[in-house]
C-alpha cells in the first residue's frame, strides 16, 4: 500500500545572530523541586494499566501528549547529570532530576540519517536498510508518527539538518513536518550549514502559541554539537578561556585530523583537542539554554503536566578518544554509540518530592519507539524491533537481555555487539572504502570492566568468549527481515553542496 507524504514546510531560516538571546534566568523553580517515588509508581500505573480500548476513541484526552528530543551528536558523558565535571548541561540535568536516567544507552549507528531511522521506526539499520544517501524507509516499515497519528494524534516535526528531510521517509505520519535549513548565501559558516538552536526554538514556539485541542505528539531536532563547532564565543570561553575565536572548531580546521578521511591523519595536538572540546562544550550548553527557554513556554501554556518527555541522541563524538577528532560515521566506539535517554513522565514537573532515579540497564534507541505507544496505550506493530521500556520504568523484576547492537555502512562497514562487560566489532574488508582509503578489516573484542575506553584488542578466535559472542552478532546480522528498499531520494544541487562542505559527500 503506498503512503501517503506529509505535508512539509521547507523553511528556509533568516540570518540568527551568534550573540546569546534572551534566555529565561530559571525555568518555573516550582517545578525542579522533586517527585515523590511513590507518585512516580502511581503515573506509571495511570498510564500503562489502561487497554488500548479504554484508551479509545472516546478517552483519547487520556492519553498523554509526547515531545521526543533528539540532540544531533551529543555524548552523554558531556553532560553533568552523566558525571561529567564541567557545567554543560544544567537545564537537561534538571530534566533528569525529575524523570528516569538510563545510563547506559546505545544508537543503532553512529550516524544521523540510519541512526534516527532506528530511532523513529524501531528497527536496525539491516532492517530499514537506510543507511546511506541513496536509501529511503521501505513502504512496508511503520513509524512511531504514523502509529500515534493513526490513534488520533496531532503530530508535528521540526528538524534543521538534511538527513532527516521528508524525501528519506522521515515525513510520513506527521500532520506538519518542518524542515529548518538556513540560506547557502549566509555568511556565517556555522548557520551556513545548520540552523543554531536559538533560531530552531524560535520557529519551534509557533506550534507551541497554538497547540492542538487533541493530544499530541512533538519530535524536536537540534544539531548544534555537531562539527563544525561554532558557539557564542563567550559560552566555549568558560571551557578555555584563551579562546580568542571560533576558527579552531571549524570542520576546515578539524577535517585534517579525521582518521579515515586520510591514510596518514597526523596525531590531534593538545591545543587543538583543548580548543575543540572547549568549543563543542559550548555548543552543549548553547543547546541546552534554548531548551531551557522552550520548556518555559510549554509550562506558560500549561502543557508540560500531561506529556511524556524523551530526550535522547544519535550519536556522540570521538574527540581524540582514538586517535581522530571525528569518529561518528567512521567507528562504533562507546563513544560515538552511547547516547544520553532521560525519560519524564506526566505529572512530575509539578510535584514536590524527588523522584529521580538510574537505570542501569542496557537498553537502545529503537526501544524509545514501542516505550511512547504502551504508555499511550496503543499497540505496537509486529515490525518494531525495539522492546518497551516501560517495565524498565516500573521497576519490575523482569527478565532483560542486556546488549546493543549497531551498525553502520557507509564509509566501511562495521558491525557491534555490546554486552555489559564486552564488545565485539567485526570490520568487513572490502579492500578500500569508498574514498579509495585502505580498511583494517578485522575483528575487536573489548573487555569493557578492565578497558572502558576499548584500547586493547583482545580477540582470540579459539576463545570460547569470543566464538559465542561471534555467533550471537552473526545471528543479528542475518535475522534481518526483509522489507526491501524504498525508493532513492533525490538532493538539490545546493544541499549537495553542503553535504561536501561538512565532508558527508565527496
Amino acid at each position: 500500500m503506498k503512503r501517503a507524504r506529509a505535508p512539509v514546510e521547507s523553511s528556509r531560516a533568516a540570518p540568527c545572530s551568534k550573540a546569546p538571546g534572551r534566555i529565561e534566568s530559571s525555568f518555573r523553580n516550582g517545578w525542579t523541586a522533586w517527585l515523590r517515588p511513590s507518585l512516580l509508581v502511581a503515573a506509571l500505573f495511570a498510564l500503562c494499566c489502561s487497554t488500548p480500548s479504554e484508551l479509545g476513541e472516546g478517552n483519547r484526552e487520556a492519553r498523554p501528549n509526547v515531545l521526543l528530543i533528539s540532540i544531533d551528536t551529543l555524548r552523554a558523558d558531556h553532560l553533568g547529570s552523566y558525571g561529567y565535571a564541567r557545567d554543560t548541561s544544567p537545564f537537561l540535568d534538571s530534566l533528569a532530576a525529575v524523570g528516569v536516567r538510563f545510563h547506559s544507552a546505545f544508537a543503532q549507528a553512529s550516524w544521523t540519517l540510519p541512526s534516527h531511522m532506528s530511532l523513529l521506526t524501531s528497527t536496525y539499520p539491516g532492517t530499514h536498510r537506510v543507511e546511506t544517501s541513496r536509501r529511503a524507509l521501505p513502504s512496508a516499515i511503520p513509524t512511531l508518527a504514523e502509529q500515534l497519528q493513526g490513534a488520533g494524534y496531532a503530530t508535528a516535526g521540526y528538524v534543521s539538518w538534511i538527513y532527516l528531510k521528508s524525501e528519506y521517509g522521515f515525513g510520513r505520519g506527521f500532520d506538519r513536518y518542518v524542515e529548518l535549513l538556513p540560506e547557502t548565501s549566509l555568511q556565517d559558516s556555522a548557520t551556513h550549514h545548520s540552523i543554531r538552536s536559538e533560531a530552531f526554538v524560535d520557529r519551534a514556539l509557533e506550534w507551541v502559541r497554538d497547540p492542538p485541542a487533541q493530544p499530541w505528539f512533538l519530535f524536536l531536532h537540534l544539531f548544534d554539537p555537531h562539527m563544525s563547532y561554532e558557539p557564542p564565543l563567550d559560552i566555549a570561553q568558560r571551557y578555555d578561556p584563551s579562546l580568542d575565536g571560533l576558527q579552531s572548531g571549524s570542520y576546515e580546521v578539524l577535517s585534517r585530523y579525521i582518521d579515515g578521511l586520510r591514510d596518514d591523519a597526523p596525531a590531534v595536538p593538545p591545543e587543538v583537542l583543548r580548543h575543540a572540546t572547549a568549543l563543542y562544550d559550548g555548543e552543549v550548553r548553547f543547546v541546552d539554554r534554548a531548551l531551557r527557554r522552550f520548556f518555559a513556554a510549554l509550562e506558560d501554556r500549561g502543557l508540560l503536566e500531561s506529556t511524556v518527555v524523551v530526550v535522547t541522541s544519535d550519536h556522540g563524538e570521538e574527540l581524540d578518544d582514538h586517535g581522530s577528532m571525528e569518529g561518528h560515521q567512521w567507528t562504533l566506539y562507546d563513544e560515538v554509540i552511547r547516547v544520553p535517554l532521560i525519560v519524564v513522565l506526566p505529572g512530575s514537573f509539578s510535584s514536590r518530592e524527588r523522584s529521580s532515579r538510574v537505570e542501569n540497564r542496557m537498553v537502545q534507541t529503537i526501544d524509545v519507539a514501542p516505550t511512547v505507544l504502551e504508555l499511550g496505550g496503543i499497540e505496537v506493530p509486529a515490525e518494531f524491533e525495539g522492546r518497551s521500556l516501560v517495565p524498565l520504568l516500573r521497576e519490575e523484576s523482569v527478565d532483560w537481555e542486556e546488549f546493543a547492537f549497531s551498525q553502520i555502512r557507509r564509509f566501511n562497514l562495521k558491525w557491534a555487539l555490546r554486552t555489559p562487560s564486552h564488545k565485539l566489532i567485526y570490520n568487513q574488508d572490502p579492500e578500500t572504502d569508498e574514498r579509495g582509503m585502505p580498511i583494517r578489516a578485522g575483528f575487536e573484542l573489548f573487555d569493557l570492566v578492565a578497558d572502558p575506553r576499548e584500547q586493547d584488542n583482545l580477540y582470540d578466535p579459539e576463545d570460547p568468549l569470543t566464538q559465542k559472542l561471534m555467533a550471537r552478532l552473526r545471528q543479528l546480522i542475518e535475522e534481518r527481515p526483509d522489507y526491501g528498499a524504498g525508493e532513492a531520494p533525490i538532493l538539490s544541487d545546493e544541499e549537495l553542496e553542503r553535504l561536501k562542505a561538512l565532508g558527508y559527500a565527496q
